[in-house]
């Protein structure tokens, strides 16, 4: 098993929406054995001194076996946007894929 994220330049928002950041979370399957995902848990950090708490978890669930990835190569992936403050210094995120 094995997690990627990658971090996308910031986003012009649409209909008046801000700009964002686009973040890409993945999980591949290595192995021979098949992976169903249960959760995804992904946390902004805050941003440098004084910048206030990390905001607040976002937390993707699925119902037991809904999402099963198949053998060796099977992947799944899953985008978030986090809002961009003006501050070019890409955000930091903590992240985690709960799977059995």
């Amino acid at each position: 098993m094995s997690s990627n994220a990658t971090l996308c330049l910031p986003k012009a928002g649409s209909n008046g929406n801000r700009p964002y950041w686009h973040v890409v979370l993945g999980i591949h399957n290595r192995g021979k054995a098949k992976i169903m995902l249960l959760s995804l848990s992904v946390t902004e950090k805050a941003r440098g001194a004084g910048s206030g708490p990390a905001n607040c978890p976002t937390l993707v669930s699925w119902k037991e076996g809904d999402l099963i990835l198949g053998e060796e190569g099977a992947f799944a992936g899953y985008a978030v946007r986090i809002p961009f403050t003006g501050d070019l210094t890409s955000p930091a995120i903590a992240y985690e894929w709960n799977y059995r």
